[in-house]
């Protein structure tokens, strides 16, 4: 298995400022180019760290809901049964996912990822999200209107 983190150069603005603040580069990033890859060809295992209400407006198809709470071994193990697999976590930007990626690699998993910018830079370049219908959106919920700044792409939902 090859693992495709930091080879690939993305748009680091205007994550990056925000992502120095508030990471501690325990996980390491997946740009989206490459997440792509493995979203397309169902390589990794893609975890969604926002909260349900989030979720529920949009996500990447395929993506399993684990939202911010402490996660359990036996919650994991439902969803990740080959563990060489690529497990990549997202959440608006890339805060919390890292957290949650922290969590998860501390769980045994030692595939995890970050994906770089999250959900928001994945709409940003393009890529699709499905609600919870699994249609196709241009909806993406940005947490709150201070987060909502970082994305250019799509249709704000926030309260």
């Amino acid at each position: 298995m090859i693992l495709l983190t930091g080879q690939s150069i993305w748009s680091q603005e205007p994550f990056a400022p925000v992502l120095e603040r508030y990471n501690r580069n325990l996980i390491p990033y997946i740009s989206v180019t490459e997440a792509a890859v493995f979203q397309n060809t169902q390589m990794a295992y893609f975890l969604d760290a926002r909260s349900r209400e989030e979720f529920d407006v949009s996500h990447i198809s395929g993506a399993y809901f684990i939202g911010e709470k402490p996660l359990a071994q036996s919650e994991l193990d439902k969803i990740i049964t080959d563990p060489d697999r690529p497990i990549v976590v997202y959440c608006s930007i890339g805060v919390r996912s890292e957290t949650s990626g922290a969590q998860i690699k501390a769980l045994g998993f030692p595939h995890v990822l970050n994906l770089y910018g999250g959900i928001f830079e994945w709409k940003n370049t393009q890529h699709p999200v499905v609600n919870t219908h699994q249609n196709q959106t241009d909806s993406i919920h940005t947490y709150n209107k201070r987060w909502s700044v970082y994305l250019g792409q799509g249709i704000k939902i926030y309260e």
